[in-house]
C-alpha cells in the first residue's frame, strides 16, 4: 500500500510547476528546460518565502539554498523563532536521507541503501525503488 493511504488525513501539498529542484539549479541548465531568469528567480523568492513562514523546516544541507535559508531561520528571519531548520543528513530514519554527491560518495548510497534492505529484508531494496513503490 502507499504511503499516502496509510495517513489519517489527505496531505494538501503547495507546488508549482516551475520549481527548480535538486540538480538542476544552475540558471544555463533550467534556461536549456525553457525557464526565464525571471522564472528562475520567481521560484526561488516564493519558495524561500513558502519556506520562511513555517513551523519546522527539513532541508537538504547539501543544497546552497538550504544552508542560505537555515542561516536566515538560525537569524530569526522567519515567522516561528524556533524553527531552526533540520537537515536531511542528520535524520536516523534512511528513508529521509540525501546522499550528497550521489555520483562522487558511493559510500553514503551504500550504506543508506544497507540500512533499508535490513529494515525490509530485501536484498534488492534501494531508496529509488521504495519511492516508486510507497508514493
Amino acid at each position: 500500500t502507499s504511503l499516502l493511504s496509510q495517513l489519517p488525513f489527505t496531505p494538501s501539498f503547495i507546488t508549482h510547476r516551475a520549481d527548480i529542484h535538486q540538480g538542476i539549479g544552475k540558471m544555463i541548465k533550467s534556461m536549456k528546460r525553457g525557464f526565464s531568469p525571471d522564472d528562475i528567480m520567481l521560484s526561488t523568492m516564493s519558495v524561500l518565502h513558502f519556506q520562511l513562514y513555517s513551523q519546522n523546516t527539513v532541508g537538504n544541507c547539501c543544497s546552497h539554498f538550504h544552508a542560505l535559508l537555515f542561516d536566515f531561520l538560525r537569524s530569526g528571519c522567519g515567522v516561528s523563532t524556533k524553527n531552526q531548520g533540520k537537515c536531511m543528513q542528520s535524520i536516523g530514519d534512511p528513508h529521509f536521507h540525501v546522499c550528497c554527491e550521489r555520483r562522487g560518495n558511493p559510500i553514503c548510497v551504500r550504506k543508506r541503501d544497507e540500512e533499508l534492505k535490513s529494515i525490509y529484508g530485501d536484498p534488492n531494496v534501494t531508496l529509488d525503488n521504495l519511492q516508486l513503490k510507497n508514493w
